[in-house]
C-alpha cells in the first residue's frame, strides 16, 4: 500500500435529516460518496484489482471544523440517557472493481449509496482506507456538506453519471433509476 492514494471523486453535497426514531426514514445524503484508489504504478494496480476485497474503507462523521466526532449522540429520553448512532447506513465496505464511465478503465472504488444523518448541521466524513495485507492506513476527508431539517431542505439532487454507471454494474443503490430503453429501427416491408 506504499503507492496508494485515496481520491474522493464524488462528494456529498446535502441531505435531509432522518430523525431520532428507532426506525428512521432513510433520507440519504446526496450525491453518494464515492472514493477511488489511485496507485503509483500499473503493476501495483493490476495486482490490487485481483484482491480488491483486501481493502476496507471506514467512515467517521465529524464536525465541519474536524475537531469533534459526531458518531454518537447522547439523548435524554424519559430521564434516561440513551446513546444513539448519528449516522445510518453502511459505514464500512470492501473495495469494488468497477469501470470508470468515461475512460472505461477498471479501478477500485468505495461507494456509499445509503448514508443518512439523524441531525441537521454541517458535517464532513473522515474516510480511512486500510489494506488487510499490510495493515497500513490512508485517510482522506470530504468537503463540508449540510444536512437540512425538513423545513429547509431544498429538494433531491438528480442521480449522477457515476451513480447510474455503478448501478448498471451491480452496485446496490436505493431509489429509482431511469431505465434506458433501446431504440428500435422501424423498417417498412414492401
Amino acid at each position: 500500500m506504499h503507492g496508494i492514494k485515496p481520491k474522493i471523486i464524488q462528494q456529498p453535497v446535502r441531505g435531509r435529516m432522518c430523525g431520532t426514531k428507532t426506525i428512521p426514514d432513510k433520507r440519504r445524503i446526496e450525491p453518494s460518496l464515492i472514493i477511488q484508489l489511485e496507485f503509483s504504478n500499473n503493476t501495483e494496480e493490476s495486482e490490487a484489482l485481483l484482491a480488491s476485497d483486501r481493502y476496507l474503507c471506514h467512515l467517521a462523521l465529524v464536525s465541519s471544523e474536524l475537531n469533534i466526532s459526531k458518531m454518537v449522540a447522547k439523548l435524554d429520553v424519559a430521564g434516561e440517557t440513551v446513546i444513539q448512532n448519528t449516522t445510518i447506513g453502511t459505514e464500512m465496505i470492501c473495495g469494488s472493481v468497477l469501470k470508470d464511465p468515461v475512460s472505461l478503465e477498471k479501478h477500485i472504488y468505495f461507494v456509499f449509496p445509503n448514508l443518512s444523518v439523524r441531525y441537521a448541521g454541517v458535517y464532513r466524513f473522515c474516510c480511512s482506507i486500510v489494506s488487510l495485507d499490510s495493515g497500513t492506513c490512508r485517510q482522506v476527508t470530504t468537503d463540508p456538506f449540510r444536512v437540512h431539517s425538513s423545513e429547509t431542505y431544498p429538494g433531491a439532487i438528480e442521480r449522477t453519471v457515476l451513480e447510474v454507471s455503478f448501478h448498471n454494474q451491480g452496485v446496490q443503490m436505493p431509489g429509482r433509476f431511469k431505465a434506458i430503453k433501446p431504440r428500435h429501427i422501424k423498417t417498412k416491408i414492401t
